[in-house]
């Protein structure tokens, strides 16, 4: 790659169109790395080009990411965060998957080195523009929904790791309050929060589910991007989020399973889509139908699409079966003797893979050590092991040097890879060995014997007939031509001009190949004597990665008191606050009875004004139907209609104590309510001192706690002490290693001396850890159920006290419905009372007027008699001219203001006269002869209005006359609150009987046109005027 790198670089100073070249070779990290080695200013330069170039920027830049789409050891330039923002402003200009993957890339490749030091502006404005982009993104473009999440994915879970350690770095040098670390990703962790994980899921579930369907139009290299950046978002999320979304979410996986295993999609699509589903399952089981897909593609000339995460789990899921034909499988390729080639090289690649991940699942999984010791024990894997161990590596480059003349691999590439497979192979069948012996196991001892010698001899050296173009070191004699035109250049040989320069070559490369051969092989024995060390080491390594588990359970034990002891303290200000809402209620219980209390005075005073109104309303119909038996027909009929009414309102009275008697009823229902309420609130006191009860248990638990933890420490502190004990054991143990290498027989029983006391030491440590384990597991179970036992109760009493609050709010409302309902009901009757004391005014004024009106009539009649007396005339001829002036007397007396008249309307009282007095036969007779000379007069006057249609024009039931608009304003009104006549009332001036004033008349069997004839009659007739109506 060296020379490779050598030949672009110059070519790129020569002609310009090598920058193509150079954007497909730099995506290789070996050649990556040996151009910026021998260039160091190659990536600066294209950087400041792509930068500052107007039109060239994609020519650059597709380079520019190139070198960077994978870590590097070298320093990154200073140019790449400003080449990092031009990226996120060209893919916010026009949104396409081209545009965002430099973006992609680039993250992917500064990562690890220095995303985490980007300046915060930087960053905030990476996110937002992403963000952008992903909020104005069409849905259809499916690589680049994908990418965007890919890159949230990569910042969302990088600084959770290596933020705490990487220093503060601020937007400017003036910033001294920079943002806080946990703050530089927020944006990104915003897509892969608890809030919206499902929704993330769904679209990279489905989006796998769309690249793997029949009827995609993506192209197989886009399926396997799109798998691999649907792996990448998935992989974000924690094991309980994805572990909810898969039990959620059940048809969605069927659909992905049967979409992945679909038969007809190609290899590399397939094995994608299997490491989709291992990164989806989050550590759960999967179905036997992925399993037995997994099993096809672990022939090693397909494994190659497969992440050792996958292959890990699945191999955790085959059946013995599998696992012997995998080991067969290996042992034969370590035994292949086929010519070197480069698919030879991957199957190589793949197997030293499946050796890795068995190496590291047998300490862990004992079903995997049993199914890979028995089969090791059997027939056919251990003769293939036995020929594995006495297979000399010689043979091999022998027919590798002599039996092949051209190859297409590098033939030490090719022996390296051999020797890390031998190796590796032969470490892994020993390692299961000293496993299944701690589990009663046994294998046959010449074999392990041939393994051990297998993996103690040294490499032999490579001949030196080999060339090796690619391992010759750079510091050689150049010539003075560059080595472009050299390479480029025909060659001429010429024995008579060449011979010293070949010849030269040839030494010069010989010497080259045995100097590289001692260095590798010193390089081996180093190797070995390390991979020794580490072996004695690891219980060390062990050790202290125990301590460190220990020292972070410890801090996540602290970290859960403190929490406990906030949930302490929030419950108790849970508690306060809880109480003052009971205060608040007991308040509010009190203002509900105050105002029970004074509604129940105001109905108490409501039907004592009933009552006293319906007896008032009772004596007032009596008194006016014992009035009107003695009064003209007019006002006896008013006084029926009246008790038709006063029976109308008796009636709708004892409707309004029905409803009465019904709000009363809901009043103590009421009542019933609230004492329900009142017990509630005593059943949410009571739970609440349980609260507290339960509080302070809490409280003393984690007392408990604490000295739990201080005894925790303790007990680490003596594993301290032990694993002291052991580093001093480890240390003896290296010193007879040395000792051994003096004398190999004393060895040899050291050895086993020594892994005798090495797996006791590993038994009493992993006692330790399991004694501790299940210690740490208890504690943290106790916590966890006392914390869910105060989640209950304080679930369940926030429940009951809702409740009583929706109850105590119901009854609230139900009580206000009801006085709302008890205030218009009141309303109402004081209304209807008010018409009805209306109308009692009114008819007790119309009764007084025409009360007031008779007693005038009689009045004259009464003075105009004694007149005939004195004068000695037996009968009174009325001229007509006087009817046209009314009488002063009269008319003082009817539109008199303050006459009691006017103002009463007295019952008339029979005066107990002697029937044969001179005074009551000149009255009766005065009477005859005045009704008989009226009534022939009514029926012959013309131009007269008829008392009838008087009273029909003033209303019904109404005998008074209306009074002219001239004498309106001067009549006063008459008070319609008037006092109601009874029997002890006396009219004053008002003698005769009932017989006297209508003549022996009976006035309750006539007709109405008869009455009022009767009246007519019984006027005087020089008071009336028949053009004015008006007496």
């Amino acid at each position: 790659m060296a020379c490779l790198a050598t030949i672009v670089l110059e070519a790129l100073e020569l002609w310009p169109f090598t920058i193509d070249v150079l954007k497909i070779m730099a995506f290789i990290p070996s050649f990556r790395n040996a151009a910026l080695q021998q260039k160091p200013v190659l990536l600066e330069t294209l950087l400041t080009n792509a930068i500052e170039s107007k039109s060239g920027f994609d020519k650059y830049a597709a380079t520019c990411v190139a070198l960077l789409s994978t870590p590097s050891e070298f320093a990154i330039p200073s140019k790449v965060p400003a080449f990092l923002v031009k990226c996120l402003e060209k893919a916010v200009q026009s949104l396409s998957s081209e545009t965002i993957r430099p973006v992609y890339l680039l993250l992917k490749g500064v990562d690890s080195s220095h995303l985490d030091t980007l300046p915060f502006d930087i960053l905030s404005s990476l996110q937002s523009q992403m963000t952008e982009v992903l909020t104005n993104l069409d849905s259809d473009d499916h690589l680049a929904n994908l990418l965007c999440l890919a890159i949230f994915a990569k910042c969302s879970s990088r600084p959770r790791a290596m933020e705490n350690s990487l220093p503060k770095v601020h937007s400017s040098p003036n910033d001294e309050n920079g943002p806080e670390p946990s703050d530089r990703f927020l944006p990104a962790r915003k897509f892969f929060s608890s809030r919206r994980a499902p929704k993330t899921l769904d679209l990279a579930v489905i989006k796998a589910i769309t690249a793997c369907s029949q009827s995609s139009q993506l192209s197989a290299r886009d399926i396997v991007e799109s798998l691999k950046l649907s792996r990448e978002i998935v992989e974000a999320f924690d094991t309980k989020e994805k572990s909810s979304w898969l039990a959620g979410n059940v048809r969605k996986t069927q659909k992905l399973y049967a979409k992945v295993l679909t038969h007809g999609l190609e290899a590399k699509v397939q094995c994608e889509g299997l490491n989709f589903l291992v990164a989806l399952s989050a550590g759960d089981v999967l179905p036997p139908e992925v399993v037995q897909s997994f099993k096809q593609y672990f022939l090693l000339s397909k494994a190659d699409g497969l992440s050792e995460d996958a292959i890990g789990q699945c191999i955790l899921l085959l059946e013995d079966a599998s696992i012997r034909d995998l080991l067969e499988s290996l042992l034969s390729l370590a035994c292949d003797k086929r010519p070197p080639c480069r698919e030879l090289l991957t199957e190589i690649d793949n197997a030293l893979r499946l050796i890795s991940v068995f190496t590291e699942k047998i300490s862990t999984s004992s079903k995997l050590l049993s199914a890979v010791s028995q089969s090791i024990s059997s027939s056919a894997v251990s003769d293939m092991l036995r020929q594995h161990a006495s297979q000399m590596e010689a043979q091999v480059r022998l027919e590798l040097t002599h039996g092949h003349g051209t190859i297409d691999v590098c033939p030490l590439s090719y022996r390296e890879v051999q020797a890390r497979l031998h190796h590796s192979l032969t470490a892994m069948v020993l390692k299961c060995a000293l496993y299944a012996s701690q589990c009663g196991g046994h294998f046959d001892a010449s074999v392990m014997t041939l393994l051990l010698e297998k993996q103690s001899l040294d490499s032999l050296t490579q001949p030196a007939s080999v060339e090796c173009t690619q391992r010759r070191p750079l510091d050689l004699k150049t010539p003075k031509i560059s080595l472009f035109e050299a390479v480029s250049t025909p060659r001429v040989d010429s024995a008579s001009r060449n011979w010293r320069e070949g010849l030269h070559r040839e030494m010069s490369r010989d010497v080259d190949c045995r100097f590289e051969v001692v260095i590798r092989m010193f390089g081996e024995i180093c190797r070995d004597l390390e991979l020794r060390c580490n072996e004695a080491e690891r219980p060390l390594r062990d050790e202290q990665s125990k301590s460190c588990d220990l020292q972070a359970r410890l801090e996540s034990s602290e970290r859960s008191k403190a929490a406990l002891d906030l949930q302490a303290r929030n419950h108790q200000s849970a508690i306060k606050g809880l109480e003052t809402e009971r205060d608040c209620l007991v308040d509010q219980v009190d203002v509900a009875e105050r105002r029970l209390q004074e509604l129940g005075t105001s109905l108490e005073i409501t039907h004592r004004e009933f009552d006293h109104a319906k007896s008032e309303a009772e004596r007032a119909a009596q008194a006016a139907i014992e009035s009107a038996r003695h009064q003209d027909l007019a006002y006896l009929a008013t006084l029926t209609g009246k008790d038709e009414m006063f029976d109308q309102q008796s009636i709708k009275l004892a409707s309004t104590e029905d409803q009465v008697k019904a709000s009363e009823y809901e009043l103590d229902r009421m009542r019933g309510l609230e004492a329900n309420n009142a017990e509630k609130l005593s059943i949410s006191e009571t739970h609440i001192e349980t609260l507290n009860n339960a509080v302070s248990a809490s409280e003393c638990r984690v007392k408990d706690l604490q000295d739990e933890l201080i005894q925790t420490k303790e007990e680490d502190a003596c594993n301290t002490a032990k694993i002291s004990n052991k580093e001093a054991l480890i240390k003896q143990l290296n010193f007879t290693i040395v000792a051994m290498n003096e004398a190999s027989e004393q060895n040899e029983s050291l050895i086993f001396g020594l892994r005798d006391q090495l797996n006791k030491a590993e038994l009493e440590v992993s006692e330790l850890r399991l004694q501790h384990e299940t210690y740490v597991s208890d504690t943290d179970a106790k916590i966890e159920r006392l914390d869910e036992s105060n989640r209950s109760s304080n679930d369940k009493w926030q429940s009951e006290l809702e409740l009583a609050d929706r109850s105590a709010a119901a009854a609230s409302e139900q009580n206000a419905a009801a006085i709302a309902g008890l205030r218009s009901k009141i309303r109402r009757l004081r209304k209807e009372r008010e018409e009805r004391a209306r109308e009692f005014a009114e008819a007790q004024e119309l009764s007084g007027r025409l009360m007031s009106l008779m007693r005038t009539t009689k009045h004259q009649r009464s003075s105009h008699g004694a007149e005939l007396r004195t004068l000695g005339h037996d009968e009174l001829v009325l001229p007509s001219s006087d009817a046209k002036t009314p009488d002063p007397p009269a008319a003082k007396l009817f539109y008199s203001s303050n006459s009691s008249d006017s103002t009463r309307a007295p019952k008339r009282i029979k005066r107990h006269q002697h029937s044969g007095s001179p005074t009551t036969r000149a009255t009766a007779q005065l009477s005859s002869t005045t009704t008989s000379k009226a009534h022939q007069r009514s029926t012959t006057s013309a131009g007269r209005v008829p008392l009838a249609d008087l009273g029909s024009m003033q209303g019904p039931g109404l005998l008074t006359p209306k009074i002219p608009k001239h004498q309106e304003r001067n009549t006063p009104k008459t008070n319609r609150a008037r006092h109601i006549p009874t029997e002890n009332c006396q009219a004053p001036g008002k003698s005769g009987s009932d017989e006297e004033s209508f003549g022996g008349e009976d006035i309750f069997t006539s007709t109405d046109q008869q009455q009022l004839s009767a009246l007519r009659s019984k006027q005087p007739r020089h008071i009336y005027d028949e053009t004015t109506t008006e007496f």
